[in-house]
């Protein structure tokens, strides 16, 4: 994507954002077992997005990322012992 379109596509997702914002002023309360806080819905709706693309995130480099890499590190050694085994006569 060309740099100079990223500053309208900015401002068009902000202005997005904000009339998503004015639109929603609900306030809905949630409950956790140990406490309940009132959030107006337009704020409450992209936290709840954030949290869970954080969760997910997480997850994934749990699950997926740390073990990749760990099998690449150790195949990386095994090659590097191969090739000086290979050069030594």
């Amino acid at each position: 994507m060309p740099r100079w379109m990223l500053l309208p596509l900015a401002l068009l997702l902000a202005m997005l954002a904000l009339v998503f914002f004015m639109a929603n002023k609900q306030v809905a309360e949630v409950d956790f077992y140990f406490t309940t806080f009132s959030l107006p819905i337009g704020l409450l709706l992209p936290l709840a997005l954030f949290i869970g693309c954080l969760i997910g995130g997480m997850v994934l480099i749990a699950a997926v990322i740390v073990p990749l890499r760990l099998r690449l590190r150790a195949q990386t050694r095994e090659l590097e012992s191969f090739r000086q085994q290979r050069e030594t006569p």
